[in-house]
């Protein structure tokens, strides 16, 4: 990270003063705490991530990293919508596409000062989406012209660069785009989300919903992961201090191989989400020694399970495939919780669609303040893709345009046979 984050002043402050009645006045909270809880709950009613995750996040002590606000928006003195923003010095590189990677570290080491744009985010670092939370009744486009004027002012006063809306799910993309023609947002795709949905109502059922092919992959996996290692998994909710310190053990071996990186996290942080609603542990033990090998940190929210972040031990060998004993686990868990829905989050896309996720489309929305490097910006926008994020999502794309074009092929020769087979017919009588 370049540099560290400070807080600013004030955070407390009023930026629309002396509103007329039925206007929106936005003011800045800087703590989870001065938001009433109820308030949470009702924008951020399960399964979305809520106070409680916020509040870990601030627990964390990675404020050398991110400043968190929130954007508390009221109308005739009623709050109606809360916006979880933070801020950080972003570095470029991770944005653009690897085609014009060079091009940009070249301009780097010429002008090193635009390497790291200090950038306002609407959303959270590690959660599934950017959300804002919403008063019963209320609409996105209600907010936004007031929210989006705030985050203005308060990049000003923070000499921040850059403003963005940050994985923006389909349901509220098409509100942000309407609203982006007419404040120079500039749209590109982020990485997008992973979901199952309806895994059945036991592991066996979840096995059927996949294809021959990925199901007898797993099977195989699993097997030859059993013949390896004899392990126990055990579900807790608030570890132990011994347990914490074998969990981030594990967690920073992960963390450091690892190709994307948007947040470093502390031990801190794991003690933090402990105490949240919903939250467990899997841990994957050897059976003798009691070694832990593997963890996943897990949540539940009204019938949404997530997996989060995960530590393995990779010393115990590729035929060990705990990523695939922990995810037995999860399935087993979430289904006994009552979920309807998994969700696994960013990255590892080629695993993971093996394991029968679908990919959910998600986007940034983004302006930079000067207008020449706004303009550059979105012009690469332009040239980032999924293909372009990811190899295992250039991999995918690449597949399906291929599976794509067979059966546009077939349906042209199919279509073709049956115009030929009539043609017979009519000559025939």
């Amino acid at each position: 990270m370049h540099g560290q984050i400070k807080p600013l002043a004030g955070v407390n402050e009023h930026l629309s003063i002396g509103v007329a009645p039925g206007s929106i006045a936005v003011e800045w909270a800087g703590s989870v705490a001065d938001v009433p809880p109820a308030v949470w709950l009702q924008c951020f009613p399960p399964p979305l991530e809520g106070r409680w995750w916020y509040l870990a996040l601030e627990r964390s002590g990675i404020e050398d990293q991110f400043e968190f606000s929130y954007a508390v928006m009221r109308r005739d003195n009623a709050i109606i919508a809360v916006a979880p923003v933070f801020r950080m010095d972003l570095a470029v590189d991770i944005m653009v596409p690897d085609a014009i990677a060079p091009l940009v570290r070249a301009c780097n080491r010429v002008m090193p000062f635009l390497r790291f744009q200090r950038t306002w985010f609407v959303g959270s670092p590690c959660s599934e989406e950017g959300t804002i939370g919403l008063m019963p009744g209320v609409t996105l486009a209600e907010v936004l012209p007031a929210l989006d004027s705030a985050l203005e002012a308060r990049a000003k006063d923070s000499r921040a660069h850059m403003i963005v809306w940050k994985d923006v799910p389909e349901g509220a993309a098409s509100t942000l785009r309407a609203f982006a023609k007419r404040t120079r947002l500039f749209e590109v795709p982020s990485f997008p989300g992973t979901e199952i949905r309806a895994p059945g109502g036991s592991f066996d059922a979840y096995l059927k919903t996949l294809t021959s092919k990925r199901r007898y992959a797993l099977k195989k996996k699993l097997a030859a992961s059993r013949a390896e290692l004899d392990l126990a998994c055990e579900v807790v909710r608030r570890p132990d201090a011994a347990t914490h310190a074998e969990i981030w053990r594990l967690f920073s071996k992960t963390y450091e191989k690892a190709t994307t990186r948007f947040e470093r996290l502390t031990p801190a942080f794991f003690q933090a989400i402990a105490e949240g609603e919903g939250v467990s542990f899997l841990l994957l033990r050897e059976r003798t020694s009691k070694r832990l090998v593997a963890f996943m940190l897990c949540f539940y929210q009204r019938d949404r399970a997530i997996n989060k972040f995960i530590g393995i031990d990779y010393d115990a060998g590729k035929q060990a495939f705990l990523y695939f004993r922990l995810w037995e686990e999860f399935v087993r868990w979430a289904i006994s919780q009552g979920a309807v829905e998994l969700q696994s989050g960013q990255t590892s896309y080629s695993a993971k669609l093996d394991l029968g996720h679908e990919l959910v489309p998600l986007c940034n929305f983004s302006r930079h303040r000067f207008w020449l490097l706004h303009v550059i910006y979105a012009f690469v926008g332009r040239f980032i893709t999924w293909s372009t994020l990811d190899e295992d999502l250039k991999t995918h794309v690449a597949a399906k345009s291929r599976k794509d074009d067979e059966a546009k092929s077939r349906k042209t020769d199919e279509a073709k046979s049956r115009t030929d087979d009539g043609a017979k017919s009519r000559k025939v009588k």
